[in-house]
């Protein structure tokens, strides 16, 4: 899964510096803060699981590292939606669409802010399929209640901003002309796939099926 990240993070970094060079298309610049993303949940995820298993101790401030690695996916799937929202122009389709656009960018925001604090423990893929399991550090206990950071709250919350983003495909398919058509039904194929791949992540990780969770991520990343 790690070598997916990192082949994942490679791939939107350049992908976008060649989109913002060639066309100054805003496309360009959420794909290279999907690289980031990507690069930082890859890279806090072996730090977190070599300071906390692999060499206990060894690194500083592992476990809050790790937790922080794990809210970060949350990050990377809202990018992810956000491209579908605003592909293939990096505009909305209309200025009707900015409350759409502002509702992700809250989300985005509350989920991750939940999922740091939200008591209850880090989840780590670790080598082998094997995941890497402790208290949350950073947790607010008085949160507990909040449905906002559990796993429930980031599906329900990027399942329905998803949703917008898919519609706002077909109103530019309607609207667009053969080349914008053809675009759309290969990122169509692709958005299936992502939504796949990520239902069978979550579900895994609630079933604790680690090796499942770590096939279904890494699909997710590399698609």
């Amino acid at each position: 899964s790690n070598l997916a990240t990192v082949a994942s993070a490679a791939a939107y970094a350049t992908l976008g510096a060649l989109i913002v060079r060639r066309a100054g298309n805003a496309m360009g610049w959420i794909m290279l803060a999907g690289g980031a993303a990507l690069a930082f949940l890859g890279l806090a995820n072996i730090y977190a699981v070599l300071g906390v298993a692999t060499f206990p101790g060894s690194l500083p401030a592992a476990k809050p590292v790790g937790a922080l690695a794990q809210c970060s996916f949350a990050v990377v799937a809202f990018i992810i939606a956000f491209l579908f929202l605003l592909f293939p122009t990096g505009a909305l389709p209309s200025r009707r669409w900015l409350p759409v656009a502002a509702a992700g960018v809250l989300l985005t925001i509350l989920t991750t802010a939940g999922i740091a604090v939200q008591p209850g423990p880090v989840t780590l893929i670790a080598p082998g399929g094997v995941s890497v399991i402790f208290p949350n550090p950073l947790a607010v206990e008085q949160l507990s209640p909040v449905l906002i950071g559990t796993n429930t709250g980031f599906s329900v919350a990027l399942a329905g901003f998803l949703a917008a983003a898919l519609v706002s495909l077909a109103v530019r398919y309607r609207a667009g002309g053969p080349l914008p058509q053809h675009q759309i039904k290969w990122l169509a194929l692709t958005a299936v796939g992502f939504a796949s791949c990520l239902l069978i992540a979550l579900l895994a990780s609630v079933a604790g099926q680690a090796w499942l969770t770590t096939v279904a991520n890494t699909g997710t990343e590399l698609l």
